[in-house]
């Protein structure tokens, strides 16, 4: 056991498993204000507050799915609730700011998500090879 005035042992790592657990939370929030950046681009693409004008055949691409992905997420949400729960469409003509809000959470949602399988896979990636190698010098 080292003194104070030696330091801590070479072969400890004192400060590891707290900054793993820090950037592992940095990862989450960068992802959710990614994500919410996302969002807030696609709303305001979809209404018309950019000089960027997307077509219909843009927004049923591919690209446009996956550009305007968190926007389209809420538009469909509430599309479904219009069908399936009240059976009327809503009247927004004068309130639809509260949909830039969903989509910006929609946007963190995804991120977030994206970002959690990004670590599941990595760790069960690292897990495997970790076996691999075991088994190999056994």
């Amino acid at each position: 056991m080292p003194t104070m005035d030696e330091g801590p042992d070479p072969g400890e790592r004192p400060f590891d498993l707290g900054l793993r657990r820090r950037g592992r939370i940095r990862a989450w929030l960068i992802a959710a204000g990614a994500g919410a950046l996302w969002g807030a681009a696609s709303f305001d693409v979809l209404w018309g507050y950019t000089a960027i004008q997307v077509t219909r055949r843009f927004v049923d691409s591919l690209p446009g799915l996956l550009s305007l992905l968190p926007a389209r997420v809420v538009l469909s949400a509430i599309h479904l609730v219009e069908t399936r729960v009240v059976h009327r469409s809503f009247s927004f003509t004068t309130n639809h700011q509260w949909i830039g809000v969903a989509s910006v959470a929609a946007g963190a949602l995804i991120g977030v998500a994206a970002s959690l399988s990004v670590m599941v896979l990595r760790r069960a990636t690292r897990m495997m090879f970790l076996r691999l190698d075991r088994d190999r010098r056994t």
